[in-house]
């Protein structure tokens, strides 16, 4: 499984959030934007970048209690 950030910002990175999503293939900006359209308007920012993450890194920056609940993009 591969781990990817994604930042919600509007050009104002001290209103940017940050999620991490699971995918099969990494998602573009537009793939991004449409797998996380909730986020997106639960905090009114577009989707300004898709970042890979490794899982190391993922799970000491995001809470993964819920991890196997988590949607997959690509699948």
């Amino acid at each position: 499984m591969n781990y990817y950030e994604i930042e919600f910002s509007n050009g104002n990175e001290d209103s940017a959030e940050w999620m991490c999503i699971k995918g099969v293939k990494e998602p573009s900006v537009d793939d991004a934007a449409n797998f996380c359209k909730h986020e997106a308007a639960m905090w009114g920012l577009p989707v300004k970048g898709v970042y890979p993450i490794d899982e190391r890194t993922a799970k000491s920056c995001y809470d993964f209690t819920n991890e196997s609940n988590w949607p997959v993009f690509g699948v």
